[in-house]
């Protein structure tokens, strides 16, 4: 059940919290609030006074309460919700703590994990209550209905403050997203909710149109009978370059090679890139202008200031037409993305300045030479060129 953790009391007067959920709130105002199903209490309506969060879990992992220091205590019983209990430490003996609880005549023998410190949580109050419902558009029904809308949910939540962001489904199988908190919080909660909704909603059309794409292109595939098929993998932040803007590079591609490309798991780490076409020669071809790999280039120890002032990593971007060239934090490593005959040619390219770090080297020590002689030749001479 989706709901906020909260803790309850029967009336103002009890000194014992039950855990439960904050899942609504009724007309008259009150939170209502469900229970673990083993407890079989049934979901009820609070006043807000009655209610709090539950407190933050302790910090200090060395915390021993003092006797005479008030804890609260779980004191969970048969067909009850887990419950917290305000009493008094009266002995230790470790690894056991004693309890005094107030109308309880016999201290309660209790070890520390189901022990701590007193909340300070304060209860709610009425216009924490306040209610509001957002929209989700009948093209994200299912996605509203999947694990990722709770993360998204949970995020929104802890952003905009607000007790609860839930789905709910309203009469006439419309679907809602309902938020409990603060009018401020609410009115945050929406502003963030129509922008995840906004984005979610073009991501859920473009792939509706892939999923078509795809399903035309499984069609168009029986028509090879012989079909040559390359597959590779690239990272999902590649998968905007490979598709271009509104599919302009894949297209491009399939026409000059008279292929067809797929790509899915373009919402994980790693997508898949599927080419299939009537030759060999074509797959490869389309695939030579699509793949983009991240590699990087190990500069020998020593050699990467001498490197950086013989090349511009900018200038080996553009003349390798990479997608992006930098040294990384590793030290005397240059990072290369692009596609991979291009990286290819950016690690030749330094591979080649490389070659001629010794002569540039030797040709140093000639130059530190000449220097000395003419100094020691003509003391009032100095060279400069």
């Amino acid at each position: 059940m989706d709901g906020t953790p909260v803790e309850i009391r029967e009336n103002e007067d009890l000194a014992v919290w039950y855990e439960g959920l904050l899942v609504n709130v009724a007309g008259d105002g009150k939170a209502s609030v469900a229970f673990d199903p083993v407890s079989e209490w049934p979901t009820t309506d609070y006043a807000p006074n009655c209610v709090r969060l539950p407190p933050p879990p302790t910090t200090d992992k060395e915390w021993v309460p003092r006797v005479g220091e008030p804890v609260e205590a779980d004191v969970a019983e048969i067909n009850t919700p887990p419950a917290w209990r305000s009493g008094v430490v009266v002995e230790h003996r470790l690894p056991f703590i004693y309890i005094q609880f107030p109308g309880q005549a016999k201290n309660s023998i209790l070890e520390k994990q189901n022990i701590r410190p007193v909340s300070t949580m304060p209860p709610l109050t009425q216009g924490m209550l306040s209610t509001a419902r957002v929209d989700v558009e009948p093209g994200l029904s299912d996605w509203a209905q999947t694990d990722d809308v709770r993360g998204c949910l949970s995020q929104v939540q802890t952003q905009s403050g607000v007790l609860l962001a839930k789905v709910i489904v309203v009469r006439g199988g419309r679907v809602k997203i309902l938020l409990i908190g603060g009018a401020t919080e609410n009115k945050r909660a929406k502003l963030l909710l129509e922008l995840h909704l906004s984005h979610q909603l073009k991501m859920q059309q473009f792939y509706d149109r892939r999923d078509k794409r795809l399903k035309v292109i499984e069609a168009r595939r029986a028509k090879y009978e012989n079909a040559s098929v390359e597959e590779f993998h690239t990272d999902a932040r590649f998968i905007g370059i490979i598709i271009g803007k509104k599919g302009a590079n894949i297209q491009a591609v399939q026409e000059q090679f008279e292929v067809e490309i797929s790509v899915t798991n373009a919402s994980e780490a790693q997508a898949k890139v599927r080419i299939v076409g009537a030759s060999k020669e074509s797959v490869v071809a389309a695939r030579q202008n699509l793949e983009y790999i991240t590699d990087q280039y190990s500069v020998p120890p020593g050699m990467q200031n001498w490197l950086d002032t013989i090349v511009n990593l900018d200038d080996l971007r553009r003349n390798a037409d990479l997608y992006n060239c930098y040294w990384s934090d590793e030290n005397d490593v240059v990072e290369m993305q692009g596609l991979a005959r291009n990286v290819k040619d950016a690690k030749v390219m330094l591979e080649t300045h490389l070659q001629y770090a010794e002569v540039y080297v030797e040709m140093e020590r000639d130059e530190d030479s000449i220097r000395q002689q003419l100094r020691e030749l003509d003391p009032s001479s100095y060279y400069r060129g």
